[in-house]
């Protein structure tokens, strides 16, 4: 991997992190009542950190196809990790379209939006279980503390529960705190990477 590919990856992975975090807090309550577009805003932020988050992915695939291919022999750990990094871009994926459909003009599909974002945060926080299993890394780590965060947040949104201002800034404030582990899961990448 080059100086520039490992920058970008981690660029994209961290300009993610801090849109996931931003578009999160545009749902806490009060902010709602004050700025009008809170939910457009934190609607397209969503959508733009995660797709950062499946550009990223799909970098990592790329490259793990590219990488064990030149090694045959390794043909059993190619295979498990081109999964893996699939896996995981059909996470970010999931959190992509997930993302779109709470803009306020898909209305009617919120639900909808809020359980791709559950099957995304399963999906990723799965993959990067396995991950930690094979690396023992930190960016894994917080990547799974931070699907642990999104699927905790979404989860209260569900309407078979009571909606209360309490449960809807415990939810913007488990989404942040898991836009949050994804930020700092980039910024140990870039660590990885560069020292």
């Amino acid at each position: 991997m080059s100086s520039t590919w490992k920058l970008i990856h981690g660029l994209n992975l961290m300009l993610g992190g801090l849109c996931l975090v931003g578009g999160s807090a545009m749902y806490f309550p009060k902010l709602i009542e004050i700025y009008d577009l809170a939910h457009s805003t934190g609607g397209w932020l969503l959508s733009i950190g995660s797709s950062f988050l499946l550009i990223g992915d799909i970098q990592e695939w790329i490259n793990n196809n590219r990488k064990y291919r030149l090694v045959s022999e390794q043909h059993q750990s190619r295979c498990s990790m081109e999964i893996i990094s699939l896996f995981s871009a059909c996470g970010s994926a999931n959190y992509v379209l997930g993302s779109i459909l709470l803009i306020p003009n898909f209305d009617k599909y919120v639900l909808y939006g809020n359980y791709l974002i559950l099957i995304g945060s399963t999906i990723i926080f799965i993959s990067s279980i396995i991950k930690i299993n094979r690396n023992h890394s930190m960016v894994d780590l917080f990547s799974c503390f931070g699907a642990l965060g999104y699927f905790s947040g979404v989860t209260l949104l569900i309407p078979y529960f009571v909606i209360n201002s309490f449960r809807l800034n415990l939810s913007a404030s488990l989404c942040v705190f898991g836009g949050f582990c994804f930020f700092i899961s980039s910024l140990f990448l870039q660590y990885s990477y560069f020292y």
